[in-house]
């Protein structure tokens, strides 16, 4: 049996989960900010898939529509997920 799930279109309750998973790992500037994500979920509902073990957010992807132009940028280090306009 397998105890992890995968879901997407996330809780608010699971997107905070996410943010504090983020706590663990990125600097407070790269970190999420709940109305950014929120904001960006409405815009693109499949935006987020979680990893869950029972409730508990374990890992999530963020898949994000970009341009081949953004997509350089982002392999080049020269600009970052929250900085991008809607």
């Amino acid at each position: 049996m397998n105890k992890y799930k995968i879901e997407n279109n996330p809780s608010i309750e699971d997107i905070k989960q996410m943010i504090n998973l983020d706590s663990l790992v990125f600097d407070e500037k790269d970190r999420g900010v709940l109305e950014r994500c929120l904001m960006w979920q409405k815009i693109c509902p499949e935006l987020y898939t979680v990893l869950k073990d029972e409730d508990e957010i374990v890992g999530y992807i963020n898949f994000l529509p970009i341009t081949k132009s953004c997509f350089e940028e982002f392999k080049k280090g020269q600009t970052k997920d929250y900085l991008l306009k809607t």
